[in-house]
């Protein structure tokens, strides 16, 4: 009879462990952000539920087997049955936390995401004369944030670039941007892509994805990766950034 009640709990526990893992996954697609291209997220979720499947009869047989062990025939039944259940439900409590912890997560403060704003200076003269940046497609005017965790990068979000802001000062466009900050680990760099005029550039901003209270004020000029080869200031392509609240939209 004990062993009919340990295959009922295992199947049980199967299908607890199925469901409960195919949830896990749909949550935590988003904290990975893996995306439906080529049907990724739907490959993701079924290996997912299988895995629980099998996890869940796996320690359903044994919980139920250990129940009986350890409080004798007393608890043959529903006590083997609750206690697979019971067994299941905290390896999936475990995975959650696990996942939770090894995922990207919009970073808050004062119950609101974070937004970080950027200015980049273009070299004084450039585009040239009766030209402006706003004229750009968006193939050739992007701003990309990336997170980068031990050399590999784990995410990526793309900036808003406000044309309607875009300025010159100095005899120097300046460029608005702003971009989510949609992690909350690893290092932040950046990707440029400025006009297909071979400004196409990069550079690491010297931040995190945990701001101090002085990174919420404009930074310094800096020069991008290729801006530090140039002679001046002036004929490289500059940025500078600061931390915002953002709104409940972002």
């Amino acid at each position: 009879m004990s062993w009919l009640v340990t295959v009922i709990a295992a199947a049980l526990g199967a299908l607890a462990g199925g469901a409960g893992m195919l949830g896990i996954a749909l949550v935590s697609a988003k904290w990975y952000r893996i995306t439906g291209f080529e049907g990724a997220i739907g490959y993701y979720v079924v290996m997912m539920t299988g895995l629980g499947g099998i996890g869940g009869l796996i320690i359903g047989a044994v919980a139920s087997r250990a129940v009986l062990w350890m409080w004798g025939e007393a608890w043959m039944g529903w006590g083997q049955i609750g206690g697979a259940m019971a067994a299941v439900a905290a390896a999936l409590l475990v995975v959650l936390v696990l996942a939770y912890l090894g995922g990207e997560h919009e970073r808050e403060r004062g119950g609101r995401g974070l937004v970080i704003a950027w200015e980049v200076r273009l070299p004084a003269g450039e585009p040239g004369p009766d030209v402006s940046p706003a004229q750009w497609t968006d193939e050739q005017l992007r701003l990309q944030l990336v997170s980068v965790v031990r050399g590999q990068p784990r995410g990526s979000a793309e900036a808003v670039l406000d044309r309607s802001a875009f300025r010159v000062e100095d005899g120097q466009w300046v460029l608005p941007a702003r971009v989510g900050l949609f992690t909350s680990r690893g290092e932040l760099c950046v990707n440029l892509k400025l006009g297909g005029v071979g400004w196409d550039d990069g550079f690491w901003p010297r931040l995190s994805p945990a701001p101090g209270k002085e990174r919420f004020e404009w930074s310094q000029w800096e020069r991008t990766n290729k801006g530090r080869k140039k002679a001046s200031d002036r004929e490289a392509v500059m940025y500078r950034f600061r931390f915002e609240r953002g709104g409940s939209g972002d």
